[in-house]
C-alpha cells in the first residue's frame, strides 16, 4: 500500500477527481480487510486459548468464522474496486494521450484553409505570432482561448 499512499500523497499532473476518488474508495477498502485480518488473527489466537467443549468456544469459532466471511465479501470488493479503478486510470491515460497526440498534430500539420466568416459572424482568431503566440490587434478581444 505504500505505492497507492504515495500516489494519493502526491497525485500526477492530470489526476482528475473521479480517479483520485477511485483511488481512496480502494484504499479504504484495504484498510477495512486489514482491519479485518488482524480480528481474524485475534479470533484465531483465542480459539486456542479456551476449551474445546466450553460454549466460550463455540462463540470464539463462530466470531471466527464471521471475520474470515467478512473479510471474504471485502476482498471480493476490493478487487471490483481494483478492477475499476485500473480503468478509469486507463482511460485517464488514453485521454491523456489523445490530447497530447491532438496538440502534437496541430503544431506540425498543416491546417486546411477556412472559409471566410459570414457577415456579422464573431472575428476569427487572429494568427500564430512568430513566438507562436496570438497576436491580437489593439481594440479586439479573442473569441476564447489561446492556448
Amino acid at each position: 500500500m505504500p505505492v497507492l499512499d504515495s500516489v494519493l500523497a502526491n497525485p500526477p499532473d492530470g489526476f482528475g477527481h473521479i480517479e483520485d476518488q477511485a483511488l481512496r474508495d480502494l484504499r479504504w477498502q484495504v484498510h477495512v480487510l486489514a482491519d479485518n485480518a488482524r480480528a481474524a488473527e485475534e479470533w484465531l489466537r483465542l480459539t486456542y486459548m479456551t476449551a474445546d467443549r466450553s460454549d466460550n468456544h463455540a462463540r470464539v469459532v463462530a466470531n471466527l468464522d464471521e471475520i474470515r466471511e467478512a473479510y471474504r465479501r471485502h476482498a471480493i470488493v476490493a478487487v471490483r474496486m481494483i478492477r475499476v479503478a485500473l480503468s478509469l486510470l486507463k482511460a485517464g491515460q488514453l485521454r491523456q494521450t489523445a490530447i497530447m497526440a491532438r496538440r502534437a498534430r496541430g503544431r506540425h500539420e498543416p491546417s486546411l484553409p477556412k472559409a471566410a466568416p459570414a457577415a456579422g459572424a464573431a472575428h476569427p482568431r487572429a494568427p500564430l505570432g512568430s513566438e507562436g503566440t496570438r497576436r491580437i490587434e489593439e481594440g479586439s478581444a479573442p473569441d476564447g482561448p489561446t492556448a
